[in-house]
This record gives structure tokens, C-alpha cells and sequence, in this order.
């Protein structure tokens, strides 16, 4: 027993090991940020209201005031609020510090790694196996990713893996208490996440086969009928808050948290390439390694072949968390293109089958077992997928999966709002936003530029995008307008009606009270044009390898794409496609932030594929484009305009700007013409 002890303190040193080089030390500090920072501050909001309010459980609440005709922030999840409503008792012991939500997730999900470590071992009584398979499985980047953060599917998925040790130590002893503990674990994880039952789904349908076909002397559950209770009064405590849920989001007129499904039936084929375009391109290898994602496979062709010398339970259980698997994918494809976090819960999946397949070796090939080759070679496997789920992490979190987005000063600006008289029961008008992470930073409930999309309801209600949503959020109380960037009145002219008075500002943040509206102290500076460059594709520099600007010192680039099949003006223009992709290109040295830019090219009609793209060189990422029309007439030529403004980090940087298809058809391109203001902001 003791030495079992030392060797349950060396798998939790391993799981301490990860953590840090994982850089959860780091991590966990960080605010809602990266990949789907959205509905990471959707879940920190309910969590943040509960602590800040009455503590109401059956009650949630989030920063964004979408329901009730757009008056309140009740809303629900599908998933009962076990998490967030913990997570504010620990706000209300230790005070509201974020790295403890973090936190308390990590380690859920490190105890349930730990319990399969001792499934495994239980199983196989081999210590390196029993460790390295929870590795193994731990070394896949949306599970590292969503286990150090705010989502519950993670936690739900390590309550599963504890109902597993459970279960399986039933099966083992034939102890009831396991199968009531199981049970009760398995519900646990089903309140969390509803699809953290795909487990007990599968053991349901076994339990109830074998007891309509089997004889006795062959049942794989040596329990009776009367413990069906069990799973009845599981299925009816899930069952009763979801039907709550729903009828919570009704009363209060909201659809904010999807309480519903997306199925593949309903798309067209045009959509369902798109889905399929977005899974294998995108998330495919943050699910897994393409090398593990080979293991797996072969894992599963060999209990396949070897499925009758396996354990009949286990192939059963198997075989139908597959076919459970492959249903919620079928129910929730659509979501499946922008949402990794939907398949955590489906990464049961390949822990039975480990369970199946190791439990196949321990009975029918010992020696693979102990094959020091084997562990060898299955230990460096383990190493080298830990070390690219370490990899991809840093991706999200410091690589081009990260952007600042709309956080920049808004992160720690509640101070600041404090001092000058902006109260937390405030309501606010936040932009730039297009989701709701402003105001869960700024800790201010109110509105955003979200566009409010009802599932019953085809047409979206965008809000703030101009004056008649402006004026709908100042009529439901709005008494604030928090602006992050002057260059957002520029490209927001509507704004400037409401930007009137100056209540503070906050580095780059701009607070003005809408109750003083008549009282003006703010004056939008004017533009100053620096330069303008124009490349009409007619002028060539001497040497006859870059175009001309028709003005200044500028040369452009990609001279191989001038075309005579048509021009717009002159008898030349671009012809771009997946041969030669960019055009007219021009670096443009040592932008400044605060500095403006408004580019044109006319498009030939037709190539609908064609852009404008402007991208900062270096370090952190910065781009934009464009490729919707600004005008159209009856000629063969359409416009497209792109205007933005030089962020702070771009400051000093080279800004490239350029055309682009990447179509196989050709597209047509004719008279850029780049005009650049002047900062406004001293230099």
C-alpha cells in the first residue's frame, strides 16, 4: 500500500510537471482571451453576477443586457450552473480573483486524470502504463487549452473520467457502491456538460439489453432491475434542468445561449463543405497529432479484428459510444465549423477505447505489456505529442491564433471608471464589440454592436451598428458610450452625435455621458492628408520590374501580372488568380498609430473573389481586408473601398498593402489609389 502511495505521488508530480510546462503558471492569470474568448466571458459573467448579486442559483445572469427587450441579463445555460455558481462562493471567501475560476477547473480536471491513472492501474497493474495512457491522452491541445479556463466542458469531461474508475472498479469487485458512486458521477458530468452523457447513455443500453436477452449466468451486470431507479432519477435531475432552462430563457425572451440543435440534415451541400473545409483545416490537429490521430486508428482496426477475444462489455460500450458520437455530430454539425470546445465531451471516446484494447493485451498478449521496446517507444510517442499540444497552446496564446481584438485598455480600466463616477450598476454602450467581452472586462453591464440573433427568427437585430440602435439603447437606460480608439468616430461617423461629452479618458479609451449631451467639450480633430499613391498599372519605373505611383517615390510590385484584356483606364490592368495571387503591391515604411488610411481599386465585375488586403510585417500579427463593394454602376467595373487606422501596435512597423485573388478564375484589377492621413495623435 505504501508503495503504491509513492507511485500515486510520482503520477501527480507528472501531472504538476505538465502544468508548468504547459505554462499553466502563466496561464492562469490571463483574462478571457484566444480562442473563443466569447464564450470564455460568457461563463466568467454568470460566475461574476452570481458573486456580485444575490447569489441566486436558480437565477443566472450575464454583463449583456439581451433579454427582456433588451432590459436584462437574465439568461441560462443548458448545462446546470454547478461551475460558475462555485466559482462565486470561492469570489465570496477569497474576493474576486479570476486565476481562482482557472484554477478550480484545472484541478477538476487533473483529479480526473488522476482517476484514470488509477483505472488504468486497477486494470493492468503495470505503473507505466497506467501512467503514460492518461499522458497520452492529456496530450491533445483542446483538451490543454480548455482544462486551464472557463468553459465547463473540460470539467465535465474529468467528472466522467471519475465516474469511469467507478464503473470499471464495479465491473472489477462487483461492489454496488461503485455502480451508485459511477452513477452519481456520471450525473454530475451530465449537469455540467448534457453531452458528458454519451457514457451512460452506452452503459444504459448494455444494462437494458442484457437484461431483456441474457441468462443469468451471462449477465455482464450483476445488478437487478430495482437499480434502474438509479439511472431513472440521473436521466430526471438532467432532464429537469434542462426543461427549466428552457422555460428560464422564455419567460425572459432570450435565445443568447443555444439550447438547441444544428443538425447536417437541415444544410445545404454548399454548407456542409464549408463545415467539413473548417474542421479539417482548422481544428483537426488541435483535436490531435496526425501521428496520434493514426494511433487511434490503429487502435480501433485492432479490436475490431480481434473483437472476439475482447471483453463483451467493453466492445459493446465501445460500439456504442462510436454510434453516440457519430449522432451528436450528425445533431450538431453545423456548429461544429467554428466551435472546437463542442467535441470535448467526445473525447471519452478514445479512453474506452484504451480501456478496451489494454484490457485485450492484459488477458491475450501479457508480453506486449512488458516489452521494454514497447515502452520505449510508446513513452517517446507520449513525450512528443505532450510537446506539440505545448506548442499549439503557446499558438493560442501568443501566436497568430491570439489578437488583441477589443481588449488593448479595456482590460483594466474598472479602476479608472470608478474614479470618475461610473457606478458597476452603470449601463453602458460598448464599441467596438462585436460579442461581449468589453463589458464583462469593464465589469458594466449594457450593450455592444452583438447582433442579437433569435433561433426562431431568421433576421438578426444588431444593436449600436447605427443611430436607431443607438437611440433604443439610450431609451433602455444606456448612460455611458465607451469608445476604445478615436479612430472608431472616424469610421463610425454616426457616433459623433452621441460623442459629445468627454467624461474621461483612459489611455486610449474614450467615456462620454450621454445625460449631457448638451453640453459639448469634445471636438473630433480633423485629418490632414500625408500622401497619396496611386498605381494605375500604366507607369513603369526605369528599369520596367515595379510600376510607378503616379505621385510620389512609391513603386509597386508584381509587374508579371499586367494584363492587356482589359482595363478600367489606360490599356492596362491586373490579372490575378491562383498562378500569381497579389498585385500592385507597395511596403509602406514606419507607419505611425493614429495614422488613417483609405484604399480603393476598381474590380472588374465578375471576380467577386478579389481583395484588398493591408497586413503589418513583424510581430504581433496585424491585417485587414476587403472585398465588399462600395459602388457599382452599369460599366464592366465595380469599386471596392477599405478604410482603417493604425493601432499601437503597429507603430513603427512596415504596412504592406496589396490586391489579391486566390480563385482559380481570374480577376481584374485597375486603379489603386492609397490615401494616407496623418496621425492624430503627437508623434
Amino acid at each position: 500500500m505504501l508503495n503504491q502511495f509513492k507511485y500515486q505521488l510520482l503520477f501527480v508530480a507528472l501531472l504538476v510537471g505538465v502544468f508548468f510546462y504547459y505554462h499553466f503558471d502563466e496561464i492562469l492569470f490571463k483574462r478571457p482571451t484566444s480562442v473563443h474568448y466569447w464564450r470564455q466571458a460568457d461563463c466568467a459573467s454568470l460566475a461574476l453576477n452570481y458573486y456580485q448579486g444575490r447569489m441566486d442559483f436558480l437565477h443566472p445572469e450575464v454583463h449583456n443586457l439581451t433579454s427582456d427587450n433588451f432590459t436584462t441579463g437574465y439568461t441560462c445555460t443548458s448545462e446546470m450552473p454547478l461551475l460558475y455558481y462555485s466559482v462565486a462562493i470561492l469570489y465570496r471567501i477569497f474576493g474576486y480573483h479570476e486565476f481562482l475560476y482557472r484554477l478550480l477547473n484545472v484541478l477538476i480536471f487533473f483529479i480526473g486524470l488522476f482517476y484514470l491513472y488509477k483505472l488504468f492501474y486497477n486494470l493492468l497493474k503495470h505503473q507505466f502504463w497506467a501512467m503514460c495512457l492518461p499522458l497520452l491522452l492529456f496530450s491533445s491541445p483542446v483538451l490543454a487549452y480548455y482544462s486551464n479556463n472557463f468553459l465547463s466542458n473540460s470539467t465535465a469531461l474529468g467528472v466522467v473520467f471519475i465516474a469511469w474508475y467507478h464503473f470499471m472498479e464495479f465491473c472489477r469487485t462487483k461492489d454496488t457502491k461503485y455502480f451508485r458512486r459511477s452513477v452519481l458521477f456520471f450525473t454530475i458530468a451530465g449537469l455540467l456538460k448534457i453531452t458528458a452523457l454519451l457514457s451512460l447513455a452506452a452503459i444504459i443500453a448494455v444494462f437494458i439489453l442484457e437484461k431483456l436477452k441474457a441468462e443469468e449466468r451471462n449477465r455482464m451486470f450483476p445488478i437487478s432491475w430495482r437499480n434502474l431507479w438509479l439511472f431513472v432519477f440521473s436521466i430526471a435531475v438532467i432532464g429537469a434542468w434542462t426543461t427549466y432552462a428552457a422555460y428560464y430563457n422564455k419567460e425572459h425572451a432570450t435565445s443568447y445561449f443555444s439550447t438547441t440543435i444544428f443538425p447536417i440534415w437541415e444544410m445545404s451541400g454548399e454548407e456542409i463543405a464549408a463545415v467539413k473545409n473548417g474542421i479539417f483545416k482548422l481544428w483537426f490537429g488541435q483535436y490531435y497529432n496526425e501521428a496520434l490521430w493514426s494511433f487511434w486508428f490503429l487502435c480501433t482496426l485492432a479490436i475490431v479484428i480481434l473483437q472476439k477475444r475482447g471483453n463483451k462489455f467493453l466492445m459493446m460500450v465501445s460500439s456504442l459510444i462510436f454510434l453516440c458520437t457519430c449522432a451528436f455530430i450528425a445533431l450538431q454539425f453545423a456548429a461544429l465549423k467554428d466551435h472546437d470546445y463542442y467535441t470535448i465531451n467526445l473525447f471519452i471516446l478514445p479512453v474506452v477505447i484504451l480501456i478496451t484494447l489494454f484490457d485485450l493485451l492484459r488477458t491475450h498478449f501479457r508480453s506486449v505489456l512488458q516489452s521494454k521496446i514497447a515502452m520505449t517507444v510508446v513513452f517517446a510517442f507520449t513525450f512528443f505529442n505532450v510537446n506539440y499540444a505545448m506548442t499549439e497552446i503557446n499558438n493560442r496564446y501568443y501566436g497568430w491564433w491570439n489578437h488583441d481584438g477589443i481588449k488593448n485598455d479595456i482590460e483594466d480600466i474598472t479602476p479608472y471608471l470608478r474614479s470618475i463616477g461610473v457606478d458597476r450598476t452603470d449601463a453602458i454602450i460598448s464599441i467596438p464589440d462585436k460579442s461581449h467581452l468589453s463589458l464583462y472586462l469593464m465589469n458594466q453591464k449594457g450593450w455592444t454592436e452583438y447582433s442579437e440573433w433569435s433561433f426562431e427568427n431568421d433576421v438578426p437585430i444588431s444593436l449600436n451598428t447605427e443611430r436607431e440602435g443607438m437611440e433604443s439603447a439610450i431609451g433602455n437606460g444606456a448612460k455611458y458610450l465607451v469608445i476604445n480608439g478615436l479612430d472608431q468616430l472616424f469610421m463610425r461617423p454616426f457616433l459623433y452625435e452621441y460623442a459629445v461629452h468627454l467624461a474621461g479618458q483612459f489611455r486610449n479609451v474614450l467615456i462620454f455621458d450621454l445625460s449631457k449631451r448638451d453640453e459639448r467639450n469634445f471636438v473630433l480633430p480633423n485629418r490632414r492628408v500625408k500622401e497619396i499613391l496611386v498605381c494605375n498599372t500604366e507607369i513603369l519605373a526605369p528599369n520596367g520590374k515595379k510600376y510607378s505611383s503616379l505621385y510620389g517615390d512609391y513603386v509597386f510590385g508584381s509587374v508579371e501580372t499586367r494584363s492587356t484584356d482589359y482595363a478600367f483606364s489606360g490599356n492596362t490592368s491586373v490579372k490575378l488568380n491562383t498562378e500569381h495571387e497579389q498585385g500592385m503591391s507597395v511596403t509602406i515604411e514606419n507607419v505611425r498609430h493614429g495614422e488613417s488610411y483609405i484604399v480603393s481599386v476598381m474590380r472588374k465585375k465578375g471576380g467577386s473573389a478579389g481583395d484588398l488586403v493591408a497586413v503589418g510585417k513583424g510581430k504581433p500579427r496585424y491585417s485587414v481586408s476587403e472585398n465588399e463593394l462600395s459602388s457599382s454602376n452599369d460599366s464592366e467595373w465595380e469599386m471596392l473601398t477599405m478604410e482603417f487606422h493604425i493601432p499601437p501596435k503597429m507603430n513603427g512597423r512596415p504596412l504592406f498593402i496589396y490586391v489579391r485573388n486566390q480563385a482559380a478564375e481570374p480577376t481584374y484589377f485597375d486603379d489603386l489609389k492609397i490615401v494616407r492621413f496623418q496621425s492624430y495623435f503627437k508623434n
